[in-house]
Formats: C-alpha cells, sequence, structure tokens
C-alpha cells in the first residue's frame, strides 16, 4: 500500500509533477529523490550536522552489534519480526537511519522522515523499495487522519518545541487498532547537578561548525580519562559530574579505544548543542497520553534514556 501525501489545509492530495508535489496552491520541491515539506528548521539545524557527519556510527550494519535492535525490541515489546510484520509504519525523527535499517527489513511498507537534513544521510544508509523518505515536520504530518498502523518515534519527542503537540499530531495519523510507540528523556534533579545544562547554554546557540570544533577538544582533552579509568565505578561517577563529555563505552568497549572516541564526539554533540532537551515526569506524561483521543492499553516503561511507552488506539 503506497499512500499519497496530502495537504491538510486544502484537503487534497499531492500529485507528482516533475521535481516538484504539488497540491492545490502548496508546492513541495523534490531534491535528490526526497520530498522537501519544510527546510531545515533552525532548532534542528544542528542534528542535520551531526547525522551527516557521522552519519554510519549507530547503525547496526556497520558497528556488528545488536544494540539498536535490541533497543527497538524492548520499545515494541516483543520480537521486531512479529510486531513489524504485514504492516504500515511511520518513523519520525529518523536521524541517519539507525532504527530505519530494522523497520524496512520487516515491515510491509516504511514512510520515514526527519526535519533536518538527517534525512539525505538517512536516504543513503537505507535507501530501498519499501521506503519512502521526505523531510518533514513532526507537528504537521503531510498524511491523512488515521492511516498507519505503526508509528515509531524514538529518540525524538524531548527535542521538539511540544512534547503534547507531537504526541498528538502523531496519534491523529495510528489507525484504530494501530499503535504508537516511542520514548522521552525522563526528569531527574541529578541530570542539573552536572556540567552539560552549563555547556549547552553556550554552544546550542552557536553555529553547528563552530559549536561542532569545540565538542571535538573538549573530547580530546577528557576522553582519554573516560577510557583510563572505564571500570572504576567512583571514577566514572566523578568524571559524569565534572566532564562535559558523554560516552557509550560500557556498550562498544570491545571495539576499542578510536570507535568509542568517534562515538563519544557523536554522543557529546549530542547531548550539549540540542536545541530543546525536555524532560519529563511519569506522571505527566501518563496525564499527556490519557488525553488521547481513543486511547487504551498504555504502557510505560523505565529504560534506555528514560520513559518508553506503547499505546493502542481503540476500534471503532
Amino acid at each position: 500500500m503506497t499512500l499519497k501525501y496530502y495537504h491538510k489545509d486544502t484537503k487534497t492530495y499531492f500529485s507528482e509533477q516533475g521535481s516538484y508535489l504539488i497540491a492545490s496552491e502548496a508546492k513541495v520541491p523534490i531534491v535528490r529523490g526526497i520530498p522537501r515539506f519544510v527546510a531545515s528548521s533552525e532548532y534542528a539545524e544542528a542534528f542535520g550536522v551531526q547525522w551527516n557527519r557521522f552519519k554510519k556510527l549507530q547503525l547496526d550494519s556497520f558497528t556488528g552489534t545488536h544494540y539498536t535492535r535490541e533497543r527497538l525490541k524492548r520499545c515494541l515489546g516483543s520480537d521486531v519480526e512479529q510486531v513489524l510484520e504485514d504492516k504500515l509504519v511511520l518513523e519520525a525523527g529518523s536521524g541517519a537511519g539507525r532504527f530505519t535499517e530494522h523497520l524496512a527489513s520487516h515491515c510491509k511498507e516504511l514512510y520515514t522522515f526527519d526535519l533536518s537534513s538527517a534525512i539525505d544521510a538517512n536516504y543513503e544508509n537505507n535507501h530501498n523499495e519499501n521506503t519512502h523518505f521526505f523531510q518533514g515536520d513532526i507537528l504537521n504530518i503531510p498524511f491523512e487522519d488515521e492511516v498507519y498502523d505503526l508509528v515509531i518515534c524514538l529518540g525524538v519527542l524531548q527535542h521538539t518545541p511540544s512534547t503534547e503537540k507531537a504526541l498528538q499530531e502523531l496519534w491523529r495519523v495510528v489507525k484504530p487498532g494501530g499503535k504508537l510507540i516511542a520514548d522521552h528523556y525522563h526528569f531527574r534533579w541529578s541530570y542539573y547537578t552536572t556540567v552539560v545544562p552549563f555547556f549547552r547554554v553556550f554552544l546550542k546557540r552557536l553555529p553547528p561548525q563552530y559549536s561542532m570544533k569545540i565538542v571535538k577538544k573538549l573530547v580530546d582533552i577528557f576522553f582519554p580519562l573516560h577510557w583510563k579509568f572505564r571500570h572504576s565505578k567512583i571514577l566514572k561517577w566523578i568524571l559524569g559530574h565534572i566532564s562535559p563529555v558523554l560516552t557509550n563505552i560500557e556498550a562498544f568497549e570491545e571495539k576499542g579505544y578510536e570507535f568509542n572516541k568517534d562515538t563519544a564526539y557523536l554522543e557529546t554533540y549530542d547531548a550539549l548543542t540540542d536545541y530543546y532537551k525536555r524532560l519529563i515526569t511519569k506522571s505527566k506524561l501518563l496525564r499527556i497520553l490519557k488525553n488521547l483521543d481513543n486511547v487504551e492499553n498504555i504502557t510505560i516503561e523505565r529504560g534506555g534514556n528514560g520513559w518508553e511507552f506503547r499505546v493502542t488506539k481503540k476500534l471503532g
């Protein structure tokens, strides 16, 4: 089932005419094979730089691990193949495509988008017959209501202007009986005892090319300490509070020093330059989800980067 893009304001479908999609007076350029419903937003520009710089670093096919697949399985609540079989899926905020490569392998058809130019990295990594790429806004998704069996949004909601509005828009395109699967950073006071908020105040306001240079210098200074003391709980805790550098050594230690240093560049840049970083309590998240129309079977669990949750839309 191939969907047509839809213009909500005029209630008309887009049709392809040359290098554009046209719907009434709306005109959407198709650039490098990707419809561009938005230009890269200022608040998402850093993500575009990030994922085109580190376009393969999180892909399981590149790392030779199952790290991303296991996270996806946990969020889905069951085996990837079982949940995705014969499903029409929308992936919101796909970055360079770490989840896309697994979704596309097992679902019937996948539509995947990002607000930033990261969609170009994803297209390069995962272009195939059953996957459709577009650059779009999570607050204005170009499809009719209730068309997707499954809507997946991982690692994204905390970086949007409004978690509640983003969830409402994602929920709009879930069909009755379908599911929304997403995650969100959890609120914790300990975050404010680290130096990360201090560095974010400055770095998120700089042009990405400058913030990238600063992050590189920070990693060059602090990463050797993270690596040296990677087996000491006490020293790791201290570094976690005085160092602005983030690592994922516990997951990828066997990949060696250089790989983990590259991962530190990515993780640190991601943590220090995101324009929005929203933290949410479980009670507030539950309240938002309960306010969605025709909602049932809400599951919220602690895992990964915070809260991982699944919501089903009632039939009928």
